[in-house]
């Protein structure tokens, strides 16, 4: 679907940011970078600037993945499944609903790749045991069992699900806001 490739054209400027990240959260990162600058600059001097997009392949799996099912699911549950809503506290409640549970239902889908991309981001200079998304996610699962796959993923609930209601209740609120605004220019 298109809101899929707008979830893959995303990571051409949001993977060094993620490697950046990765790296930072890594166990002995504190003792080799001083903060996100240093971490940046140092990943490229040492490893080039072409490792900054390591792990754009999984990661670009992993947004069409939550984009797809968030994008499908939301309006059609919004339509067809839950309640008709009754002013604007009802409204609200059932998009953020729609908005929660598309966002779940992608984190859960994508929450794999997002674990191979970590450990591919993760890897230094010379490390090749991940090195595309497919067989690092059958790498992880024969070394380590289907739970591996899964590491994380109650925290990226706990972020991903309410962060696709707050998503759509404020698509709602600025699409709402620029109609007034057209009707009012006419």
């Amino acid at each position: 679907s298109t809101q899929s490739t707008w979830g893959i054209t995303e990571c051409v400027a949001n993977t060094p940011f993620e490697v950046v990240k990765v790296r930072m959260q890594a166990p002995g990162s504190k003792e080799l970078y001083t903060g996100t600058l240093d971490a940046a600059v140092k990943i490229v001097r040492t490893e080039g600037v072409f490792k900054l997009y390591k792990g754009v392949e999984p990661q670009m799996w992993r947004n069409a993945l939550w984009n797809g099912p968030y994008f499908a699911l939301a309006p059609y549950m919004k339509e067809k499944v839950l309640w008709k809503p009754e002013g604007d506290g009802s409204r609200r409640a059932r998009d953020f609903v729609c908005g929660f549970v598309g966002g779940s239902v992608g984190t859960i889908l994508n929450t794999p790749l997002d674990v191979v991309k970590s450990r591919m981001q993760n890897q230094g200079l010379g490390q090749t045991k991940y090195n595309w998304a497919i067989p690092s996610v059958i790498t992880v699962l024969r070394e380590e069992g289907p739970l591996a796959l899964y590491k994380g993923l109650g925290m990226r609930l706990l972020r991903l699900g309410p962060g696709g209601g707050i998503m759509l209740l404020a698509f709602e609120a600025i699409s709402g806001m620029l109609i007034k605004y057209r009707h009012g220019k006419q």
